[in-house]
């Protein structure tokens, strides 16, 4: 039987620990944040590695080996935060304080790279190509700026959107919020989900957390006091264990 209380208590100490590590990017620098999460890991019994893209770009890697029944399950999450104007905040964006019924820090919502300075960061529709986004800048921009493509990946689409794991989701969201229904929708924010497509993994964005009437959500995402109402946390963290324990088969 899981104890939702104990998990909502331990997702609430690990986040606040893991905001007190400044992995602002650049240069991200997330190897102190690797390497806390790889000591938690290896205190919950697990074997974990830390690989390094880049120095000091660390990445945690854990593995708990099912009986091959069914497909695996990948949960991944990005360690790196955008930049934080901290005299503008009210409460320290690296101190991971709790105040007003909220965890206060510069990743409580969010935790994915954006700054830009001389560089664009253009995010490309379904049934776009980047060539479509080249034209529509350089239209935009005039025939005086060069347009370099320094990186790119193809808009993910997950189709068919209904599977086991998104009846789950569903399952879990209307067992723990009655009335409301799970439904696809096309996500703005950048996703490692791009990437593992590539592998043939099917994706899905599911960060569940309880907002209060009145907050602006949208408002939180790399903006000034940026935090997660404490029992939104705890909530969220049942509901995504909920989700990983029915669709493994264990509850």
């Amino acid at each position: 039987m899981l104890d939702e209380a104990a998990l909502g208590d331990e997702a609430l100490r690990l986040c606040q620990a893991l905001l007190r590590v400044d992995t602002t990017n650049p240069p991200g620098n997330e190897r102190p944040a690797a390497g806390l999460l790889a000591t938690e890991l290896a205190s919950a019994g697990l074997d974990p590695t830390v690989l390094d893209s880049a120095p000091g770009r660390g990445n945690v890697v854990a593995r708990l080996r099912g009986t091959g029944a069914k497909p695996p399950l990948l949960l991944s999450a990005h360690l790196d935060v955008v930049e934080a104007d901290a005299p503008t905040w009210t409460h320290p964006p690296f101190a991971g304080e709790i105040a007003d019924g909220f965890l206060w820090g510069r990743g409580a919502i969010d935790v994915i790279p954006g700054l830009a300075e001389c560089e664009i960061d253009g995010r490309t529709l379904p049934g776009q190509t980047t060539e479509d986004l080249l034209r529509e800048l350089g239209a935009i921009l005039g025939p005086d700026v060069e347009l370099e493509v320094m990186r790119q990946a193809p808009p993910l689409v997950t189709e068919p959107a209904r599977s086991p794991l998104f009846d789950t989701i569903a399952e879990v969201v209307a067992a723990r919020d009655p009335g409301a229904i799970a439904v696809p929708y096309l996500t703005p924010g950048f996703t490692d989900g791009k990437c593992f497509a590539r592998l043939g993994v099917k994706w899905y964005r599911f960060t569940p957390v309880k907002l209060p009437r009145g907050l602006r959500f949208a408002d939180l995402y790399h903006g000034t006091d940026e935090r997660i109402p404490t029992d939104g946390l705890r909530w969220g963290a049942a509901a995504l264990a909920d989700v990983v324990l029915r669709f493994a088969g264990a509850a």
